[in-house]
């Protein structure tokens, strides 16, 4: 009997002791594969937070463009036309690309399944969180894009506006800043109820797609505080 139980206890703590191997070696392997895939999280982060802060900059000088010509529209009162910065028809009339950040290693994990490897759970939460974030932003530029298409371009064309001019020096001018080199170069434009209701609508969904943006910006934010603290 005693013989029995010692053969038995010897094969189950032979089981045990190559269950606890095996699950060893599984951990192991997955903190290296955790490791890897934060490695990498930080350093698209790294890249795409400078990128995203670009592109809320360029939201903002857009919108602060088309609310300074209609503050100059209004001012204008009953004058039938006025002449305009060409930086502010630029503002109103040129519509923004979606923001397209680096995501090679989120979509990986993501589509992988193994989102589990990422141990932190905030982090988890954050970087499920994104792509759905991501997608709303570009849908409010989608639509920001779409007012300028449908509406603003149609109404400035009809009021005879010599857009080629403005789109020809648009090919050299970045937005940065209000009061560069086309300050000098003004457009006249009609004072027409049209023209003002479509800068203006111009102005609020641009105003909706920068705030999706720097709603973006915060996820953006706390997911690269995260991964500094697991580095």
């Amino acid at each position: 009997m005693r013989r029995r139980l010692a053969e038995f206890l010897t094969v189950f703590l032979g089981v045990a002791l190559a269950f606890l191997a095996d699950d060893y070696r599984e951990r192991l392997g997955d903190r290296r594969a955790e490791e890897a895939v934060l490695s990498g999280l930080r350093t698209d982060a790294e890249l795409n937070t400078r990128y995203l802060s670009y592109q809320i900059a360029q939201n903002k000088r857009v919108e602060i463009g088309g609310t300074e010509l209609m503050r100059l529209l209004s001012v204008a009162g009953n004058a039938p036309e006025l002449a305009v910065p060409d930086t502010l028809l630029m503002a109103v009339a040129v519509g923004l690309g979606p923001y397209k950040p680096i995501r090679g290693t989120v979509d990986a994990l993501l589509n992988s399944g193994e989102l589990r490897l990422v141990q932190d759970p905030v982090l988890r939460a954050t970087l499920a969180e994104w792509p759905a974030a991501l997608s709303d932003t570009n849908e409010s530029q989608r639509r920001a894009v779409e007012v300028v298409d449908d509406h603003v371009l149609p109404a400035l064309i009809d009021a005879g506006v010599p857009l080629a001019r403005i789109f020809e020096y648009y090919r050299s001018w970045e937005m940065e800043s209000l009061s560069s080199e086309a300050q000098a170069w003004a457009t006249v434009i009609p004072n027409t109820p049209r023209v003002r209701a479509v800068v203006a609508l111009r102005v609020r969904q641009q105003a909706i797609a920068r705030r999706f943006l720097e709603g973006l910006g915060r996820v953006d934010a706390r997911m690269s505080d995260l991964l500094g603290e697991t580095s």
